[in-house]
């Protein structure tokens, strides 16, 4: 119960608001370089955040991979994987499609994330969080949360958070996209 309670206490708003700007963050890729969200300016970006052992993040991956590849070339995608949701040494969550401890160093982020891509086929980047959980205070992103910014880096979309939040987000998102860029090539 207790464990329950602090998972849930972990889910905030954050800061991000609609019409603020995307945060100086900057996430290190898989392969080690850095990738700072002003980076993502010049074209529409999604962001994705979210970790493997969320069930309800992991359920809408197939949905988002279906609305990049219908932007591809048009906005750009990015997951950002953060701190897991629910793992073996927190409150798990019984039928998840992962189970790991909750990741202490960078390096583990990494092997879990890049577990999450080999597993998911998932085919655009994806960067980590800090250890330091910048990503989950700043956008409420704990746990998987889904953000769209128009080419200048202003946010104009931001799901809510929580654990369904993704995939409700996902369903708005081709009309945000949309009203940015027209509709998409099918």
């Amino acid at each position: 119960a207790e464990k329950r309670a602090e998972t849930i206490a972990r889910i905030q708003p954050g800061s991000v608001r609609v019409g603020d700007p995307l945060p100086d963050l900057t996430f290190e890729s898989l392969g080690g370089a850095p990738v700072a969200l002003y980076s993502l300016r010049g074209m529409p970006s999604v962001l994705v955040f979210g970790s493997c052992t969320c069930g309800p993040f992991v359920e809408s991956m197939a949905a988002i991979a279906e609305l990049e590849r219908e932007y591809r070339g048009r906005a750009s995608f990015l997951l950002v994987y953060i701190d897991e949701a629910h793992p073996t040494d927190g409150w798990v969550m019984p039928g998840g499609a992962f189970e790991l401890a909750r990741p202490r160093a960078i390096a583990e982020r990494r092997a879990a994330a890049e577990e999450f891509r080999r597993r998911l086929s998932v085919g655009f980047p994806i960067v980590l969080e800090p250890m330091d959980r910048s990503a989950e205070r700043t956008f409420g992103a704990f746990p998987n949360r889904l953000v769209i910014a128009d080419a200048g880096g202003t946010v104009v979309a931001n799901g809510k958070p929580g654990p369904f939040s993704t995939a409700e987000a996902v369903k708005s998102a081709r009309g945000t996209l949309d009203a940015l860029i027209g509709s998409p090539r099918r």
